[in-house]
C-alpha cells in the first residue's frame, strides 16, 4: 500500500528520518522559535521495526489479506487516482525518498497571536542517495506547473533553488470537493431547517485567497514550506552559518535528554511560547461586560488555569523486539504548578490490582487522588477566575443544606472520600455495540467511612429529586426511594431505573445503579452480578495480580507505585471486537454516515458504501490472528517536571 505509506510520511502523521552525516537532526535544523515539531531520527530503523512488529504483522497475515485487500483496492480507486489526476502526479514517485531525517514542523515566523500573520509550516527530509530522485521530481513539477501557465517564481537562496508555486484557495477547495463530494451541494438554500420552518441559508464561501507553498532542494535536503524567510533560517544552519536552534532551548533540551534519545518518532509542542503568543491576540476585556459580576477576563482565566506556566507538551514512541513504549509528557514544574493541572495530578501511592480483582476482568485501572488538596485547588482556581464562582459554588451548597442545616460540601463529602478510586470491567454479555458501550464493572471509591459516605450519597439524591420536582411544579413529591436488599450481611441500595439508550438515541431498555459500603470502599455497579462477587471474596481464586506478563509489562511502564495505573487484556477486547463488528457492520455504517467524513464517502446515502470500505464480513476468525494481540498497560503520575503517563504493550507470547 505505498501511496498510503506515502500520505503518512509527507503528511506527517507518521515523518521518520535517518541521520545523514550532510543534514544535521531537526533541533539543530529548526530556529529557536520552533512552535511544534514532529520527527524521527531515522527513518529506515523506524520502518524496520514497524515492519517486525505485531501490528503490521497482523494487518499482513494471508488471514486478513481478503479484507485488507478490499480496503486498499477502494483507497486507491477513489482517493489516490483521483488526487494523482488533480495534482498530475504520480505517489509511486516519491516512495522510498526518506532516506534520512525527516520532520515536519511549525515555526512563529511573524506570528503575534492575531490574524494578521500565521505560523509558518515546514517540511525537511534528507533524501540522501535518493537526491537525484528528487530533483528529478522537484523538475517535473515545475515544467508541468509552467506548461498550466499557473504562477511561480524561481530564487536562489543559500545555493538551493527555490520554488514558490501560489495556489488559490478555491482551486484547493475544488481538488478536496471533487474526491470528497459534498453530498449536500446545491441544496443548502432550499432544505428546510425543520418541517415547516425557514430554509437554510447558504453558508457564504470562504474568501479565495493565495496560499504560497516553496519547494527546494540543497544537496540531498529536501525542503517544503509556507514561508521563504523560514526556509532561509534553516538553510542557514544547514550550512553552518550559526543562530539559535531548537537544540539552544533550554525546555526542548531537558525535554530531549529525558525523553527523546533513541526514539523513532517523537512530536514537541513548546506550549510556553505557543501561549505566550497567542496571549498577544487575547482581548482582556471580560467575555459578557465589565457590568457583568461573572464576567471572565480571558487573560485571568489562562492565568487561573495554570496554562500560563506550562512549559512544553511531547510524545514519544520507542519501540524494540521486546514491546513499544509510549509516552506523553507535560512540562508543567512542580513549583509553578496550579489550576488544572494541579487538579490533574495523581499521588503517589500503591495502584497495583488488590487481591480481589479476578482474572478475567478485562480492564482495571487504579487511582491515587487527594480530593481534600484537589477540593482546596479548585476553589483557588475559581477565586482566581472570578470571586462570583465561589459565589455560585456556595449557593449551591445552600441548597443542599435545605433537608440537612449542617451539611456542607467539604464535611460531608470531600473529607468521606480516601484516595483511592478503582474500576474493572469484565468481557460484555451481549454481542451489539450497546453491549460494548455498558460492559459490566464496578467501580470502588476508597473512604475513610463508607457508611457516611454513603448516607451522604443517599442524602444528595434526595436533595436532587426534590429539587427536579419543585421545577417540574411538583412541590410536595416524594423523590422515589431507593431500594434495599442484603446480601451477605450487607446492604445493597439500587437508585430508581433510568433509561438506556442506543446509539441512534432510541429507548432499548434500562438499568439501575446499586451501591454499598464494604470494607475502604464504597462500591457502585449497573451489575449485580460483578457487585456480588466482589462482596463474595476478599481474594479471588485467580487474582489479576497474577496475570502472566503483568508484572513484567508494569515495570517497563513505570511500576506500581506512580499514582495511576490502567491495564486491558487486548487479546479478549479484540475478540470482542471483531464479533461485534461483524455483527454489527452496517450499523456502524449508519453512525458513521452521521458524521462529515461519512456523509462525504457516501455512508448516510448508500448503506453498503460503508461496507465497500470496510467489509467486516472478510475478517478471519479471531484465532487466526490472536497470536499478534496480548496486554497493554500504562502508568501516570507527577514528577518535579511535569505530568507523565508511560504505556507500554509487550510483544505476545505467540508471537514470533
Amino acid at each position: 500500500m505505498k501511496a498510503l505509506r506515502w500520505f503518512i510520511v509527507t503528511g506527517g502523521l507518521a515523518i521518520f528520518g535517518l541521520q545523514a552525516a550532510d543534514v544535521p537532526p531537526a533541533e539543530k535544523l529548526l530556529p529557536d522559535t520552533t512552535l511544534a515539531v514532529l520527527t524521527a531520527p531515522n527513518y529506515p530503523a523506524a520502518e524496520a521495526w514497524y515492519n517486525s512488529s505485531p501490528g503490521k504483522k497482523f494487518l499482513d497475515d494471508p488471514a486478513m489479506k481478503p479484507f485488507m485487500d478490499k480496503f486498499r483496492a477502494k483507497f486507491k480507486k477513489d482517493i489516490v487516482e483521483p488526487l494523482e489526476k488533480e495534482l498530475g502526479l504520480k505517489f509511486a514517485d516519491y516512495e522510498g525518498l526518506a532516506q534520512g531525517q525527516s520532520t515536519l514542523a511549525i515555526t512563529a515566523a511573524d506570528w503575534q497571536g492575531t490574524k494578521d500573520n500565521i505560523p509558518a509550516f515546514l517540511f525537511l527530509m534528507d533524501t540522501g542517495a535518493k537526491k537525484d530522485q528528487l530533483a528529478k521530481n522537484l523538475a517535473e513539477i515545475r515544467k508541468k506547473w509552467s506548461e498550466a501557465g499557473k504562477p511561480m517564481k524561481n530564487e536562489k537562496v543559500e545555493g538551493a533553488e527555490l520554488t514558490t508555486y501560489t495556489i488559490m484557495t478555491e482551486d484547493l477547495r475544488t481538488v478536496f470537493e471533487r474526491v470528497f463530494p459534498d453530498p449536500n451541494a446545491g441544496w443548502e438554500s432550499i432544505t428546510p431547517t425543520r418541517p415547516g420552518g425557514p430554509a437554510r441559508r447558504t453558508p457564504a464561501r470562504p474568501e479565495n485567497r493565495p496560499v504560497h507553498l516553496t519547494l527546494g532542494q540543497k544537496d540531498s535536503l529536501f525542503v517544503v514550506g509556507t514561508s521563504v524567510p523560514e526556509i532561509r533560517k534553516v538553510l542557514e544552519l544547514h550550512a553552518g552559518k550559526g543562530g539559535r536552534t531548537l537544540a539552544d532551548v533550554p525546555t526542548f533540551k531537558a525535554d530531549y535528554d529525558r525523553l527523546f534519545r533513541n526514539a523513532q518518532y517523537y512530536g514537541w509542542i513548546n506550549v510556553k511560547l505557543l501561549v505566550s503568543l497567542a496571549m498577544k491576540g487575547v482581548d482582556p476585556a471580560p467575555a459578557g461586560g465589565a457590568n457583568n459580576p461573572m464576567a471572565m477576563n480571558p487573560v485571568q482565566v489562562i492565568n487561573a488555569l495554570g496554562i500560563a506556566d506550562a512549559q512544553s507538551a511531547a510524545v514519544v514512541l520507542h519501540g524494540d523486539n521486546q514491546g513499544a513504549t509510549v509516552q506523553f509528557f507535560l512540562g508543567v514544574p512542580e513549583a509553578s504548578r496550579k489550576g488544572l493541572f494541579k487538579l490533574l495530578a495523581p499521588m503517589a501511592g500503591d495502584t497495583a490490582p488488590p487481591p480481589f480483582v479476578p482474572q478475567d476482568a478485562v480492564k482495571f485501572t487504579r487511582i491515587r487522588y487527594n480530593f481534600g488538596e484537589a477540593w482546596n485547588t479548585l476553589e483557588e482556581t475559581l477565586n482566581n477566575i472570578n470571586p462570583g464562582l465561589l459565589g455560585a459554588l456556595a449557593f449551591f451548597e445552600s441548597a443542599l443544606k435545605q433537608q440537612n442545616p449542617n451539611f456542607t460540601l467539604r464535611k460531608g463529602l470531600i473529607e468521606l472520600l480516601g484516595d483511592d478510586i478503582i474500576t474493572y470491567e469484565f468481557k460484555p454479555t451481549g454481542q451489539t455495540l450497546e453491549a460494548m458501550a455498558n460492559a459490566p464493572g464496578i467501580a470502588l471509591i476508597g473512604s475513610p467511612a463508607p457508611e457516611k459516605l454513603i448516607d451522604t450519597i443517599k442524602g444528595l439524591y434526595n436533595n436532587f429529586a426534590q429539587m427536579r420536582g419543585q421545577r417540574g411544579g411538583r412541590r410536595d413529591a416524594e423523590p422515589q426511594q431507593l431500594k434495599t436488599r442484603q446480601f451477605q450481611g450487607t446492604t445493597i441500595y439500587t437508585f430508581p431505573p433510568t433509561p438506556q439508550m442506543n446509539f441512534q438515541g432510541q429507548r432499548v431498555g434500562e438499568r439501575s445503579l446499586s451501591l454499598c459500603a464494604s470494607g475502604k470502599y464504597v462500591a457502585l455497579s449497573y451489575d449485580n452480578d460483578a457487585l456480588e462477587q466482589y462482596l463474595r471474596s476478599a481474594k479471588a481464586a485467580r487474582p489479576l495480580s497474577g496475570a502472566p506478563g503483568l508484572a513484567q509489562a508494569a515495570e517497563k511502564a513505570g511500576g506500581f507505585n506512580s499514582g495511576l495505573f490502567h491495564y486491558e487484556n487486548q487479546t479478549e477486547t479484540m475478540r470482542f471486537l471483531f464479533t461485534v463488528l461483524k455483527k454489527e457492520g452496517p450499523r456502524i455504517g449508519e453512525l458513521l454516515g452521521m458524521t462529515p467524513l461519512g456523509s462525504r464517502l457516501g455512508f448516510a446515502d448508500d448503506s453498503k458504501a460503508f461496507q465497500e470500505w470496510f467489509d467486516f464480513s472478510l475478517l478471519p476468525p479471531f484465532d487466526k490472528v490472536s497470536k499478534y494481540v496480548g496486554i497493554t498497560v500504562y502508568s501516570g503520575g507527577a514528577t518535579p517536571d511535569g505530568l507523565l503517563i508511560k504505556s507500554y504493550t509487550p510483544n505476545p507470547p505467540g508471537f514470533k
